[in-house]
């Protein structure tokens, strides 16, 4: 958590425990998975 910029500080602070699982496991449907796929 100490490497999270003050933003994300506080978003991650402000939710719950699984809002941020659900948050982590979201799907990157339509994302490049790396930079190089773009």
């Amino acid at each position: 958590m100490q490497d999270l910029k003050p933003p994300s500080k506080s978003m991650a602070k402000s939710m719950s425990e699984k809002e941020l699982e659900k948050m982590a496991s979201t799907p990157t449907h339509g994302k490049p998975r790396h930079k190089h796929d773009s």
